[in-house]
């Protein structure tokens, strides 16, 4: 499909891994894991991107055979604990990826719609959001 910019109305951007780099959801993961004595890699989150956090936590949990018999929901409470102290630590400045503010200014100027789409929880992604 060979759409002109003139024709589009709206752009929707996710959020972790589009317009947000994830390394501090990912640094978080693997502080929660780490409390736990578990094992999360980069790779782990990336090939789990976009799971809720209870699922993600799920396939930790799978991954390092559940030793512990923590459950998923506990591995995502702390991984929600360990995101807000990063973000408190940086004074909740989220890591754009870099031309975003053009982009988005360019989609402003010439009228078109932009809306954020996500599975993070709303309350950090408005904390977050500038």
């Amino acid at each position: 499909m060979n759409k002109r910019l003139i024709d589009i109305k709206t752009v929707l951007f996710d959020y972790d891994g589009v317009i947000v780099k994830p390394d501090y959801n990912i640094e978080a993961w693997k502080r929660a894991c780490l409390k736990f004595n578990l094992i999360m890699t980069n790779e782990d989150w990336y090939k789990h991107e976009g799971l809720k956090p209870e699922e993600l936590a799920n396939k930790i949990l799978i991954k390092n055979n559940n030793i512990l018999n923590i459950t998923s929901k506990h591995l995502a409470e702390e991984k929600k604990v360990q995101f807000e102290f990063i973000l408190k630590k940086t004074g909740f400045k989220i890591q754009l990826y870099e031309h975003v503010d053009s982009i988005l200014s360019f989609l402003n100027y010439k009228k078109i719609k932009c809306g954020l789409v996500t599975g993070a929880i709303r309350s950090r992604v408005l904390k977050s959001v500038p």
